[in-house]
């Protein structure tokens, strides 16, 4: 049996399998671009809030010391937490530059402790 004496029906559910086939295929290849779009925009909405919250927490401690305070904007700290959440997503640690960051932070804050502690004999 050649190709032209094939029945029709053959020629039709050979053609809806290829198209089921390509339109599954389009739908995955949709779901994996729309699940990749909705985790950036998750990751730059959580950098926001970090962003503020930072900001705030700033403003706070700016107030309760009596103290000038230099508050990076808004969009810069947005930009580094994207950015430090995709990296951490993605590798399961901190970038080496925000690693070495935070723990100066962290080192800074016990000495800061430390001495506090002297001072008011706690």
């Amino acid at each position: 049996m050649n190709a032209q004496n094939l029945p029709i029906w053959v020629y039709v559910i050979g053609s809806a399998a290829v198209g089921a086939l390509v339109s599954a295929g389009i739908t995955f290849l949709g779901q994996l671009l729309e699940r990749r779009a909705r985790r950036k925009e998750l990751l730059l909405s959580k950098a926001i809030e970090l962003s503020t919250e930072r900001i705030r927490g700033g403003m706070r401690l700016a107030e309760n010391m009596k103290m000038p305070v230099i508050v990076p904007d808004a969009l810069t700290l947005a930009a580094v937490y994207f950015r430090d959440l995709k990296h951490l997503i993605e590798t399961d640690e901190l970038p080496a530059k925000s690693k070495a960051i935070a723990e100066e932070s962290m080192r800074k804050a016990r000495e800061i402790d430390a001495a506090l502690r002297k001072t008011t004999g706690g």
